[in-house]
């Protein structure tokens, strides 16, 4: 992920990256292994960050509240039960979008 950032950082592009959402509300997880998979997204979730930052990406704080918003309503999920439906998609773009504008407005470093 560093790797990447940088050269796309090298080549003057922004960087947005969503980090590792909670993947324990997933159907499939059996309820004893739920603290276990939350437990290793978090730990996904952080790497990914400081690799992210460090590379010259700019991280997004919303996993964890979709992830809240789909461990509570299953609607969110296609029929795969792994996936996100329409409305879930939905709900990651309108989350996404204020982060999305913000840095397509900054001013872009190497330009002055």
């Amino acid at each position: 992920l560093g790797s990447a950032v940088r050269q796309l950082r090298e080549r003057g592009t922004e960087v947005l990256v969503v980090p590792t959402p909670d993947l324990s509300s997933v159907a499939w997880v059996p309820p004893a292994f739920r603290s276990v998979v939350a437990a290793i997204c978090d730990q996904q979730r952080a790497r990914q960050t400081l690799a992210a930052e460090a590379a010259g990406a700019v991280v997004t704080p919303v996993a964890a509240e979709v992830s809240r918003r789909f461990a509570a309503d299953p609607s969110l999920f296609s029929a795969d039960r792994f996936h996100p439906s329409s409305a879930g998609y939905a709900l990651v773009a309108d989350a996404l979008a204020p982060h999305l504008l913000e840095l397509a407005g900054r001013p872009d470093e190497d330009a002055a």
